[in-house]
């Protein structure tokens, strides 16, 4: 997770996908890890760039921070 200055959302993190990546392989098993109401993806970025945002807890952010889909991970 890179670090920002200034004020940040606690929880909210905005997720870049590597370029060729499988987004919606990624956000299918993602889906099956956000069990919870606290964890879900709020935004899925398309023409922007190849990625998402939400707000992520627990076994959900560990999954992205483990994922080799995932090429940063920035604070929202």
């Amino acid at each position: 997770i890179a670090k920002v200055a200034g004020p940040v959302k606690a929880d909210s993190y905005i997720i870049k996908l590597k370029q060729g990546s499988d987004k919606n392989g990624h956000l299918g098993k993602l889906a099956q890890i956000l069990t919870t109401a606290e964890s879900h993806v709020k935004y899925d970025y398309d023409s922007v760039f190849h990625g998402y945002a939400g707000t992520l807890k627990g076994a959900a952010l560990e999954f992205i921070q483990s994922s080799k889909d995932v090429e940063y991970i920035y604070p929202d």
